[in-house]
């Protein structure tokens, strides 16, 4: 990338992780993150929302209530939406309505996925309606991933999704198309392999994360207003993920070498996630002490139309968006408690959780860019 796009870019990210700062302090929500179900198609060993109580089915909403929840979303000041489940193409019924719905209100969309349901007509459904990213999970290279998400044939099922969405893509480059990977002691000496083996596919980017695996300790101690925390980033195969002493060293050797040869690679690698963690933090599954501007500036919306302050609180809702607006639901009372409670570090959970990263403010995007300046 020119020199001058490079400075324009960092100064675009600096300009947001202001606004975020600001917004977060008043308050003013900027995204959402939508569940449209709890149910999963996968059984991965580091989530347990695949394990979770599913008798609700009956109770997600349906589109027309979602169309509420958009409306209410979008006149508070949401333009960006996260999709999420489980696996939210289990819900085909409404995915792409909304989706529609969405682009006409001129909100973006963002879907994750782990490929399972997405046929050649979904993948054209899903990029004719508007849809502005795909976000498809991919861990490792064919064996590895498989492992980690228990699911054989998960690995071949990516590919071809990503094949399927690339040819329906209007002028090639819309929706995005991102694989999203996520690092542990099962994936990370394959990083550059695997980097190699997928330069094949059709993509426009690859970002790293890394594992998040919260103790049973943090989660007992992890309590707002009496109600407890229920995050899903834990393991469910009995093992822990995290690297050891040695190995995060190894991995942030691998991290340094990869980020100084990413030039080569046919799509952007944004490995800024990575760059942000010291070797302790690999060993450790902590991550850096900062506020968590997302309980501030993007609501959590459950299936059944519940808004939560954390995706990581499942009980802890401030008010229903479809009976309410969100401005009588977003600042409350007990959201402004939960914040306060966040604020002063006594969610033990927060130490270990990654999705801070994902939002960040002006303190970890100035290290992100350092790191890269300097690696």
């Amino acid at each position: 990338m020119p020199l001058l796009g490079k400075r324009f870019g960092v100064f675009k990210e600096l300009h947001l992780a202001v606004r975020r700062e600001i917004m977060a302090n008043r308050f003013n929500p900027l995204y959402a993150l939508v569940f449209l179900t709890y149910r999963c198609t996968s059984s991965c060993g580091c989530c347990n929302i695949w394990k979770r109580n599913s008798e609700n089915k009956s109770n997600e909403m349906g589109i027309q209530e979602w169309m509420v929840v958009i409306d209410r979303l979008h006149n508070s000041g949401v333009r960006g939406i996260e999709i999420f489940g489980g696996d939210a193409l289990l819900r085909k019924d409404i995915i792409f309505d909304l989706i529609d719905y969405c682009r006409l209100k001129g909100i973006e969309t963002f879907l994750p996925t782990n490929s399972n349901l997405i046929d050649e007509d979904t993948a054209r459904r899903l990029v004719e309606g508007g849809l502005t990213a795909f976000y498809f999970s991919l861990d490792g290279t064919k064996e590895v991933h498989d492992a980690i998400r228990g699911l054989k044939g998960s690995y071949d099922r990516v590919v071809k999704a990503v094949a399927e969405v690339a040819k329906f893509r209007k002028n090639g480059f819309r929706p995005e198309i991102v694989i999203n990977t996520t690092v542990s002691r099962l994936n990370y000496k394959l990083i550059p392999e695997f980097l190699e083996k997928i330069t094949f596919l059709p993509i426009d980017a690859v970002e790293f994360g890394y594992v998040s695996e919260v103790p049973k300790n943090a989660v007992r101690n992890s309590t707002v207003n009496g109600i407890s925390s229920d995050p899903y980033f834990v393991s469910t195969d009995g093992e822990s993920h995290l690297l050891s002493e040695g190995e995060a060293l190894e991995l942030y050797k691998i991290v340094r070498e990869v980020q100084k040869s990413r030039n080569r690679y046919p799509y952007r690698l944004l490995m800024d996630n990575l760059l942000v963690l010291s070797a302790r933090e690999f060993e450790k599954g902590e991550f850096p002490p900062v506020r968590c501007l997302r309980a501030a500036i993007e609501p959590t919306i459950t299936p059944y139309g519940d808004t939560l302050p954390c995706p990581f609180f499942s009980e802890y809702s401030l008010g229903n968006l479809y009976n309410n607006k969100l401005e009588t639901i977003w600042g409350n009372k007990p959201h402004r408690e939960f914040v306060r409670v966040q604020r002063e570090k006594k969610i033990d959970i927060c130490r270990y959780c990654n999705t801070l990263l994902f939002k960040k403010g002006l303190r970890l995007t100035l290290k992100n860019h350092l790191k890269q300046w300097f690696a």
